[in-house]
């Protein structure tokens, strides 16, 4: 990374972990801050993040592993467009967030049907579409860590 010094860096915002808040901490390591770079400009999304990368807008990104996977599953055709120059994590599992509101029976029905979509072929497939092959429970221990920066609350009991 140190070779970004200076460089144009796109950044998905505050609230992304994976596309911003896993760089402040690395540089933070490096006994760096956000100054590292010559110039910070924001993305919308990890996808946009890659595309400034491939039109040449910034130098880097950080974006997230299934983002990538599943932007170069379509575009395999720029692959050798854009290199891989380290890679961090293991982050935590990409949470599927349900409104408190929609109540105990559908968030059962969703969760069950999530965890069973990878045993059947019709499930396999539309899993393979977005580069998935199963989902498994997750957890709020695996979010602690990122507690007091990005997730203001998290309701007892629930995961």
């Amino acid at each position: 990374m140190i070779d970004l010094r200076g460089h144009r860096w796109a950044y998905t915002g505050p609230a992304s972990y994976a596309g911003h808040g896993i760089t402040i901490e690395k540089l933070k390591a490096m006994g760096e801050s956000a100054a590292f770079f010559g110039d910070l400009l924001p993305a919308r999304s990890h996808h946009h993040s890659l595309e400034m990368v491939l039109q040449r807008q910034v130098d880097a990104a950080a974006v997230d592993s299934t983002a990538l996977g599943h932007f170069l599953a379509a575009n395999s055709h720029q692959s050798d467009q854009l290199m891989v120059l380290t890679s961090w994590g293991p982050l935590p599992p990409v949470a599927i967030l349900l409104n408190s509101h929609i109540g105990a029976e559908a968030e059962k029905l969703i969760v069950e049907t999530l965890l069973s979509m990878h045993t059947t072929p019709q499930g396999r497939q539309i899993l393979a579409r977005y580069s998935v092959q199963t989902f498994a429970v997750n957890s709020a221990d695996n979010y602690a860590h990122l507690s007091k920066t990005y997730i203001k609350k998290v309701p007892a009991g629930r995961s």
